[in-house]
């Protein structure tokens, strides 16, 4: 019963970041359109990721979810749920690394 209600927090706490999320695809298209203006080759592939893990997030929330639905009578992993929150947390990882390139 434990294992439940922490994989269905989860899942909820996943589900949040999709409420701010037609703002970050807004930004995600502004940030494609500028112009690329940093010049080092490793910072515009940290950027790039961070734009990539952003976009298709929905996309890992719903086919997590669809996953954790089908498997509701078979034995339940807590691995499902995780995977959405570790996806958000190794973009924010990129983007801060992105940035601490960018200042030195």
């Amino acid at each position: 019963m434990n294992k439940k209600i922490t994989s269905i927090t989860l899942l909820i706490a996943g589900g949040l970041p999709l409420f701010l999320y037609p703002f970050i695809m807004m930004d995600n298209i502004m940030q494609l359109a500028a112009y690329p203006y940093v010049e080092k080759g490793f910072t515009l592939v940290l950027t790039y990721t961070f734009i990539f893990l952003t976009s298709i997030y929905p996309l890992t929330y719903i086919i997590c979810l669809v996953v954790y639905m089908i498997r509701r009578n078979k034995r339940r992993s807590i691995i499902f749920p995780l995977i959405p929150m570790f996806q958000m947390i190794l973009a924010v990882v990129f983007i801060f690394t992105a940035h601490l390139f960018r200042v030195s």
